[in-house]
């Protein structure tokens, strides 16, 4: 199949001659007189007249470009409708193939993937781990690719199952007695990526140990001033705790009363310990007095009396 033109396009002109310089030497003296015109009141009628025709001329010289352009343009605008015919008609069994091309390469992927998938399915028996993997993330990026031999991507599958396995006993044996143990491994299910999850564990048990060593100087505290420690606050990233349940809350809602009384008590401490034991009556709104020792006996005597 050949594509032969019968005319021989040797004879077209190659431009077209006409007397553009004869007009252009006849036309630009002229135009520097409208060039310089200066248009006053009494000449802005001869002003319009002059435009007009001005644009007389514009109109000859446009009329005679696309008469001429029509004349060049008349034999291809015939050979392009019917060269695109042609291609229109070539186009349509292109279409058609493409089409079925398509369906099969959408079969192959498909059943493709459902043999991948049904390896995952035998490969992981527990449930549990199942429901924990998402299949399609731990699947090569590139499996419908013909290059990327099914074989191949099944053990891939396997590499990937066994090493999430491998991640998850790691987590629970390392944290099993934290309570946080659940927060991680729902950090590790969202990328299965054990170095950050690791990352984000380190984080946590730093929090713990920073909330663990605030505990112990409260309850330090409480036990220098001989009272009961307060119930720690709970922290609801390292341990949520639940909602109270209807009696709790009305127990909660109960006050007692909170009479005032006097105590007298003996500290035995650092000077440190004993200027934070005042600071903490004071933000506590605890009136107190200093007693001072008599003649280092074990007598004191209230200062405030002996002013």
């Amino acid at each position: 199949m050949e594509f032969v033109v019968e005319t021989d396009l040797s004879v077209l002109p190659q431009s077209i001659e006409w007397n553009f310089d004869d007009l252009k030497a006849q036309i630009a003296p002229k135009l520097d007189y409208y060039n310089n015109l200066v248009v006053t009141e009494d000449s802005i009628k001869a002003a319009k007249a002059d435009k007009a025709k001005l644009n007389q001329l514009i109109k000859a010289i446009e009329d005679k470009r696309k008469e001429i352009k029509r004349t060049c343009l008349a034999p291809y605008e015939k050979f392009e409708v019917q060269c695109k015919e042609l291609v229109g008609m070539v186009q349509a069994p292109i279409a058609a193939i493409d089409m079925q091309i398509k369906a099969f390469d959408d079969a192959r992927k498909e059943d493709k993937y459902r043999r991948l998938r049904q390896t995952f399915e035998d490969y992981v028996t527990d449930q549990e781990l199942r429901a924990f993997i998402r299949f399609d993330d731990i699947l090569n990026p590139k499996w419908s690719n013909v290059s990327q031999r099914t074989e191949a991507l099944k053990l891939e599958i396997t590499d990937q199952v066994d090493r999430i396995k491998a991640d998850l006993y790691a987590l629970r044996t390392q944290y099993a007695d934290k309570p946080y143990l659940s927060a991680i491994v729902s950090e590790y299910q969202k990328q299965y990526n054990l170095t950050r999850t690791m990352q984000y564990a380190e984080a946590l048990r730093q929090r713990e140990a920073a909330e663990n060593k605030r505990k112990a100087q409260l309850e330090s505290a409480h036990r220098i001033q001989n009272v009961p420690a307060p119930a720690p606050e709970p922290n609801p990233e390292l341990n949520p705790e639940p909602e109270p349940d209807a009696m709790t809350a009305a127990r909660e809602a109960v006050t007692f009363p909170n009479p005032v009384g006097s105590a007298a008590f003996l500290a035995t401490c650092t000077r440190d310990q004993m200027i934070g034991l005042r600071d903490y009556m004071k933000r506590s709104g605890i009136t107190y007095r200093v007693l001072k020792r008599v003649n280092g006996s074990d007598t004191y005597v209230d200062t405030e009396r002996m002013k």
